[in-house]
């Protein structure tokens, strides 16, 4: 790690040092009397090492008052000791990430008085101390001090006056005392979680609510009572009722065997549970749980759910497939069906042909939109019969085990809008046919081992508009997409 380092700083005008997402591992060098170090990089404006595996301390001489640096991004390493009060030396620093890592001891207070921070992430450490004072850091945007060993104290003033924060992540932070009614009028305000903390009386959002905030996250604290003002409708997680919390209510309660009712026929409104036989009710508890998993990696994104909650509707409507030969009895050993699946018709056991079975005696043209997502047991390759689907218009098989390449499954007369393979362990080339169905809106093939160039022909697609290859082992140039004028997620 130390000589890749060292080879950057050979270069007088460097302006960005970045090494995210390798296995570099060692200490940061600084100089001493015969070896230079990143300390002298004083033109860089950004220091990029998040995701390595990097260790030791953070010498007090890394920063000075002679840097530029707008990024001091260190997050997810193994750093440990404290966090150097040199710091807050570098007064053009916009953005600070050393979350997910061992530091100890107090935030320097010198952090505080940064003129111009918008981001501070310091969460997941073995911080001591007194929450810190960001009274000062007035353009601060995004906060989150997550999760470690401060001092118990109330909720600092500065949750109440720093008007840029759109986002505030202080869970398990020994907040005690009332929340502040003020946070929730910040006219930038989006996102607030204050869970798993001891925080106490009367949760007051009787008053102005900033347009703009869509969560508020209280869970596990000891709020007594709660006023809202009704014009806020969006997410607000909070203790219900003796001590209960609602996400941990349901999942006590759940019974996978209750095929109607999966368990949770007392909590359901009567009005909604008597008034007609609830269809797709259990995958959309499936959803709404994944929605409030702890964790956000594990909670699906939105458009996930928008084409899940859909296709529930869509179901629940009546317009099931029923017309093509399809079973999911071979995958990962599962005999037994899922009752999303009751209306597919059953293959043979006798059979002994591949994992999906499309069989010629049904009509391909009348396939609807088919969805096989979130089912762990299922895996194996595609067949390339798949491309026989006419009429075909979405593919969802995200979320399971799926080997092989996609070699053969795509041609010209498809009419598919949506192909989700997300979260696979597919392999080999993207397929160039893929850019021949001119109707795709949607292809999202990340989390997956695919290899090789990106086909330069999927900036033919015209109606794209979510352009999803993360996390693979792609190579060759980056791909022009600059004619396609809808895309909106890349």
């Amino acid at each position: 790690m130390q000589q890749v380092l060292l080879l950057f700083l050979l270069l007088a005008g460097l302006r960005s040092c970045s090494s995210q997402t390798n296995s570099q591992d060692g200490k940061i060098p600084v100089s001493t009397n015969s070896d230079p170090g990143l300390d002298k990089l004083v033109k860089a404006n950004h220091f990029h090492f998040s995701e390595n595996q990097l260790t030791g301390t953070m010498n007090e001489s890394l920063f000075n008052a002679k840097m530029n640096l707008i990024h001091v991004i260190f997050d997810n390493n193994n750093f440990t000791g404290a966090i150097p009060e040199s710091l807050g030396l570098v007064q053009t620093l916009q953005i600070i990430r050393l979350d997910h890592n061992q530091f100890n001891g107090p935030v320097p207070k010198s952090i505080g008085n940064l003129p111009n921070l918008t981001e501070l992430s310091l969460a997941s450490n073995q911080l001591s101390g007194t929450v810190p004072d960001l009274t000062n850091a007035t353009n601060l945007t995004y906060v989150d001090t997550s999760n470690n060993d401060f001092a118990s104290s109330p909720a600092p003033r500065w949750l109440s006056t720093l008007t840029s924060l759109n986002t505030i992540f202080m869970e398990n932070d020994h907040l005690n005392g009332t929340i502040p009614s003020a946070l929730f009028s910040l006219p930038q305000m989006q996102q607030i979680s204050l869970a798993k903390n001891a925080l106490t009386g009367t949760l007051d959002m009787s008053g102005i609510i900033s347009s703009q905030l869509r969560v508020v996250n209280l869970t596990n604290n000891q709020i007594a009572a709660t006023r809202v003002n009704p014009s806020y409708t969006n997410s607000l997680m909070q203790p219900i009722e003796k001590g209960k919390y609602i996400v941990r209510e349901i999942r006590t309660a759940v019974d996978q065997y209750d095929q109607e009712y999966y368990g949770l026929k007392s909590l359901i409104d009567p009005a909604i549970r008597d008034s007609a036989k609830l269809v797709g009710f259990r995958r959309f508890l499936q959803l709404a749980m994944e929605c409030v998993e702890e964790s956000g990696v594990d909670r699906p994104t939105m458009n996930d759910v928008v084409k899940e909650l859909e296709i529930i509707m869509q179901n629940e409507g009546g317009q099931l497939l029923d017309s093509a030969y399809l079973s999911t009895e071979h995958f990962g050993n599962e005999i037994s069906r899922d009752p999303q699946e009751e209306h597919l018709p059953m293959k043979d056991d006798s059979s002994s042909s591949s994992v999906f079975d499309y069989n010629s005696v049904y009509s391909y043209s009348a396939v609807e939109p088919k969805d096989l997502s979130f089912n762990a047991g299922l895996g194996g390759p595609l067949p390339a019969a798949i491309g026989n689907l006419r009429q075909l218009t979405t593919l969802h098989f995200n979320k399971n085990r799926l080997t092989g390449n996609l070699t053969g499954l795509f041609n010209s007369s498809m009419i598919l809008e949506h192909i989700l393979f997300d979260n696979n362990q597919l392999s080999g080339r993207i397929p160039a046919e893929l850019s021949d169905i001119t109707t795709l809106e949607i292809i999202r093939l990340d989390k997956n081992n695919f290899t090789g160039e990106v086909p330069s022909n999927i900036s033919n697609l015209i109606n794209l508009n979510v352009l999803n290859l993360a996390n693979n082992q792609l190579s060759g140039i980056m791909l022009d997409l600059s004619s396609l004028n809808t895309l909106n997620v890349v």
